[in-house]
């Protein structure tokens, strides 16, 4: 695994990548130029900014990388306060990791952003169409009307959970599974958080959602007539 990290201070830097021995990991500092930041991400599997505080210069970078690279993006800050963990996860981050961090879970953390980010669903292939809406499930990514809705890894991987099971009620627990994993099945300001994320970009009206639909005391539905039309 081919690891970006993106880091205020070298020596905490050197720490990451220590830590992470069994992976390939690059630094360059946050100040580096765009140029060399852009050709290292676009080489990387993971993306790790170390930001010793979640500041403006952190969540602008975060909010760059999601923009350019539909790759897992972490941050890594001293910092456990709730607001800076809602602000990152807010400017695109799929992970938040509250340093110090133990080694193999810190690992493990980042395999699992990468395991989330990987194939779609089994069962779900070619081309969805939903509404307004085309999802292209081989290159994951999804249209309306011909122009790119712009999804983070985890967004997409939430549409694809959502669609597994279209029509039908998803347990809050059976989604935070599939697409966080078992350690996250207690997490639902998670799933909250997502599925805001989900309805602000997929919905005509965010507020009064026809696509993502509350299953109350139970977990959300994907409503809508869907039709697979097979690539070429």
């Amino acid at each position: 695994m081919r690891i970006l990290i993106l880091a205020a201070d070298q020596t905490l830097a050197e720490d990451l990548a220590r830590v992470l021995s069994s992976d390939s990991c690059t630094f360059l500092p946050l100040t580096a130029p765009v140029s060399k930041r852009r050709a290292a991400a676009a080489e990387s599997d993971i993306l790790i900014v170390d930001a010793p505080v979640v500041d403006e210069r952190c969540l602008s970078l975060c909010r760059s990388l999601q923009s350019e690279f539909a790759k897992p993006l972490a941050v890594c800050s001293v910092s456990d306060n709730e607001r800076d963990i809602v602000r990152a996860l807010n400017a695109g981050a799929d992970e938040y990791i509250a340093l110090p961090v133990r080694p193999q879970e810190l690992s493990a953390r980042l395999h699992a952003m990468r395991r989330r980010a990987g194939t779609p669903p089994s069962g779900l292939s070619d081309t969805v169409l939903i509404g307004d809406l085309e999802i292209d499930m081989r290159d994951r990514k999804v249209y309306r009307d011909g122009r790119t809705i712009d999804l983070t890894p985890i967004e997409f991987k939430l549409l694809t959970a959502l669609l597994s099971e279209a029509g039908r009620p998803i347990p809050h627990s059976q989604l935070l599974y599939k697409v966080w994993g078992p350690e996250y099945a207690d997490c639902r300001n998670y799933l909250r958080l997502y599925i805001r994320y989900l309805r602000s970009k997929l919905e005509v009206d965010p507020r009064s959602p026809r696509l993502i639909l509350n299953e109350w005391g139970i977990g959300y539905r994907l409503d809508g007539e869907i039709a697979v039309r097979p690539d070429p």
